[in-house]
């Protein structure tokens, strides 16, 4: 179980309570997460994240997918829906999700020691259409390298609000990727392109230098002034708090007249049943008095 050897990193949920009482029964209680990060950024206006926000989310998935990786355990999934925010003091650390599609990298081999698994000729075929890599596309072994595909795909998304082949059909979406290299981070800092070259030469077993990436990162961060405790975009103080808070209401007051249309609705449909046996009752009445006339 994932969750049970991610005890000890803070970007996942903590596990109180785990077991089989019966073979038909399984049972976990664990901490509670809040919105989704896809869900948070839908949010927004502009569907897309201010770069502040963007790129200090970015750091914490980084880390998220780092602590994964060193376990000798890959995701298989990243995107923004398999991220979110704790509750709580956790409001703002952001929490990895989701490990249905999760695989171990590492193998133990006759030596005892630990080694990279051998890649299969041909891999099935794991992941979101929009976010994997086009190793994955080729059905060629995932490894850490793919991981780090979905995640610059997803920081691009939570940067400039979607991704070049979003309306792509499935067939198209291989040769898309490829095209699209060359204006995929148009709209990114210029640091995106450091990280850019450094994932796409990595080969299927090499290690990731993680620490780059998050330099490149906090490099952003430094020149463009942001603080990492700054407010995120839907906290009090953020760009778009008080946006997101209208729609909040708005979608309240949706539900509540929704709610109020139901429950009318609902009234009337009790009547007309009611209206209803009534006159299915006094039919019956004239009929068995017919039928005692005769």
């Amino acid at each position: 179980m994932v969750l049970r050897r991610m005890q000890w990193s803070s970007h996942f949920c903590r596990i109180y309570l785990a077991g089989r009482p019966s073979p038909n029964c399984n049972i976990i209680v664990m901490s509670l997460v809040g919105r989704s990060l896809s869900w948070l950024r839908r949010q927004n206006p502009s569907q897309r994240f201010t770069l502040s926000t963007a790129i200090r989310l970015g750091i914490q998935c980084l880390e998220a997918i780092k602590d994964l990786h060193s376990i000798g355990i890959i995701h298989r999934d990243v995107k923004g829906s398999n991220f979110a925010i704790g509750q709580g003091n956790l409001c703002r650390t952001v929490h990895m999700i989701d490990f249905g599609f999760a695989r171990f990298y590492l193998t133990r081999g006759l030596d005892g020691n630990l080694r990279h698994r051998s890649p299969r000729h041909k891999a099935p075929y794991l992941g979101t259409d929009r976010y994997c890599s086009v190793f994955v596309h080729m059905r060629k072994e995932q490894g850490r390298r793919d991981d780090l595909w979905s995640f610059l795909y997803m920081l691009v998304e939570f940067i400039v609000g979607q991704l070049p082949w979003r309306s792509s059909p499935y067939k198209n979406l291989l040769s898309k990727k490829l095209q699209s290299e060359e204006y995929l981070l148009r709209n990114c800092p210029l640091e995106f392109y450091a990280i850019f070259d450094h994932i796409r030469y990595l080969n299927y077993s090499a290690r990731p230098n993680y620490a780059l990436i998050t330099r490149k990162l906090s490099e952003i961060c430094q020149r463009k002034r942001y603080a990492l405790d700054d407010p995120y975009d839907w906290e009090e103080g953020g760009r778009y708090y008080e946006e997101i808070s209208l729609q909040k209401v708005d979608k309240t007051k949706m539900k509540t007249k929704t709610k109020c249309i139901i429950d009318e609705n609902n009234d009337k449909l009790a009547k007309l049943k009611v209206d209803e046996i009534e006159q299915n009752g006094k039919q019956q009445t004239d009929e068995m008095q017919s039928n005692h006339k005769l």
